[in-house]
């Protein structure tokens, strides 16, 4: 194993000549534990709690864009921090399920679902996240195709500079909407933009014309200013700065000697964000959607409890920021030739 420990190099990644540790830990749990494939399969409720959701956020939208002049500005901000952001969040999360087909028997019923839970995101991004966070699993770590992973040009501002982390967080789900470009990843090539991507754009931007017309301007700038805390600096998005960044010395965590890469959060908040906080048990198992994502850790225990994790979303958040030895350049990365390596390793690892 080849690994920089973090923070050793300002404005670089921490490299690795390894494979990731997940599709042999999903090899292991499943020969140990078949019983784990009883997991699989979608959450008919999910569909149910985005109407909910949606219908909610709307609803709070409507009120405050037709009372806009005479609710003061912290009730609004408090409104929009404390109901909006974390709404938006969890429908967010609703389009990250759609996103691994967990939400619907099919993918076109997946699709229907990401597209009603992106209306109150006031950004018309469902689609496009669709498309590409495959790829984040897929190939988890490699420069220019894991879109999770900072692009150079974000490392090369933020640097190691505390008041530039907390900038670039608050400002995540612009930098976040910018990676599929060619100005942030230049060795990846972008395709155009799909039909379905397309129908996403305009059927948000109709409904976003024909809100503001109904209830004011205003309560679309409440559904934006959601989505916008729901990425930034809010306890519902501290698993943004914990899922795969390494904040303790980076160490072998398996047999097989690879580096730990994703850190589960295991906490209260879990449930408000759709147990996203289980990210090594989502990571190792894509296919377990996330109400039953407990039951993985719960059968398999041993395959999780030496692993290193978060128990406070706060210390995470605040942590990314304050510490100078953390950053966005705090990630394992590898190449796409160690990616080839690694679906080299997995079938012989199968055949083995």
């Amino acid at each position: 194993m080849v690994l920089q420990a973090p923070g050793s190099f300002p404005y670089t990644y921490n490299t690795t000549e390894t494979m990731a540790a997940h599709p042999l830990r999903q090899r292991d749990i499943l020969l140990v534990h078949p019983e784990v494939k009883q997991l699989f399969g979608f959450e008919w409720r999910t569909k149910y709690l985005a109407v909910i959701l949606v219908v909610a956020n709307l609803a709070i939208a409507a009120l405050l864009g037709l009372r806009w002049a005479t609710v003061p500005y912290w009730a609004s901000f408090l409104v929009m921090y404390l109901l909006g952001a974390p709404i938006n969040h969890a429908l967010i999360m609703v389009i990250h399920e759609c996103s691994h087909n967990l939400c619907a028997a099919t993918k076109a019923g997946n699709r229907a679902v990401a597209l009603f839970a992106n209306i109150p995101l006031g950004v018309p991004g469902g689609e496009s996240f669709m498309r590409y966070h495959p790829d984040h699993h897929s190939y988890l770590g490699v420069l220019g195709r894991d879109l999770d992973l900072a692009a150079p040009v974000e490392i090369g501002f933020v640097g190691r500079s505390t008041l530039k982390k907390a900038i670039w967080r608050v400002g995540y789900m612009l930098i976040y909407g910018l990676r599929p470009t060619p100005s942030f990843w230049d060795a990846r090539k972008v395709a155009p933009r799909t039909a379905w991507e397309k129908f996403n754009v305009v059927f948000h931007l109709v409904f976003g014309v024909a809100f503001a017309r109904a209830f004011g301007w205003q309560s679309v700038a409440y559904l934006c200013m959601c989505t916008v805390f729901s990425f930034g600096f809010h306890p519902c998005a501290a698993h943004f700065s914990q899922e795969h960044v390494p904040m303790d010395e980076l160490a072998p965590h398996n047999k097989e000697g690879y580096p730990q890469e994703t850190f589960s959060y295991y906490g209260w908040l879990n449930p408000f964000i759709l147990n996203v906080g289980y990210h090594n048990e989502h990571h190792d198992i894509a296919k377990i959607p996330w109400t039953r994502l407990p039951q993985l850790r719960n059968i398999a225990p041993e395959f999780y409890n030496e692993l290193q994790f978060h128990t406070s979303f706060w210390g995470g958040l605040t942590g990314f920021v304050l510490r100078r030895d953390v950053g966005p350049q705090t990630r394992i990365v590898r190449t796409m030739d160690q990616y080839k390596v690694r679906v080299a390793g997995l079938t012989m690892a199968r055949q083995g």
